[in-house]
């Protein structure tokens, strides 16, 4: 009787420490005692009550300008979906099910030249995600991600060597207009602007560093 082979053991990953902070707006409530927060190349949901521990694992894709990076995050104000956003050979975003950490979406276009979106945010009513390129291009692309249609996109510019949007937030305002506001990282200072993503065309700050054109609905 042939001898029996030992099972391999096998790794079951059961918990992460630490923090990545350099991934924008990387922590986030999902309930009164569970926390989405960023660390290492995963996305963990943290339950305060259990202390366990659940993992959104990045992409594990390598390509000549090196391995993939998660750069920013965000949750939809219904709770119900997870955006990551990863620097790769080519700017994608993965959108994931808050509640079975299953991928529902990934979005990437060839209209975005940067291999990263600096900051992804959803819409007020979470049908939508707003999603910033790095440079040199700087798109903004506002993503219908529940319906077959794509998006629309305009290009926030700057000057040659100028600083670059470094933030962005949506808000929704008592009008029912879908404002967004830019924040921009001076070597002097900060530099806040708004725009309406809602038919209105995008307002030019003191000395044209920020300027677009309409995204409309």
């Amino acid at each position: 009787m042939a001898a029996e082979i030992p099972a391999v053991p096998t790794l079951i990953q059961r918990h992460i420490f630490g923090l990545k902070s350099d991934v924008r707006n990387h922590l986030h409530y999902l309930e009164d005692h569970v926390v989405v927060y960023s660390a290492g190349h995963c996305v963990v949901v943290y339950n305060l009550e259990t202390k366990q521990q659940r993992f959104i694992h990045g992409s594990n894709l390598h390509g000549p300008q090196g391995r993939t990076e998660i750069v920013a995050m965000d949750v939809s104000p219904n709770k119900r979906y997870i955006a990551i956003s990863e620097r790769s050979e080519r700017a994608q975003v993965l959108i994931y099910d808050a509640r079975t950490l299953k991928r529902r979406k990934t979005l990437t276009t060839s209209d975005c030249v940067s291999r990263e979106y600096v900051c992804v945010a959803f819409s007020p009513d979470s049908k939508s995600i707003l999603t910033l390129g790095g440079g040199p291009d700087n798109v903004l692309i506002n993503w219908q991600w529940q319906k077959k249609q794509s998006h629309t996109h305009g290009q926030v510019g700057r000057r040659r060597g100028g600083d670059p949007v470094f933030v962005l937030h949506r808000r929704p305002h008592a009008d029912g207009v879908d404002w967004v506001q830019f924040t921009q990282i001076l070597s002097h200072g900060t530099r806040v602007a708004f725009i309406a993503s809602g038919g209105c065309e995008f307002t030019r700050t003191e000395g044209g560093r920020l300027c677009g054109s309409c995204l409309g609905e």
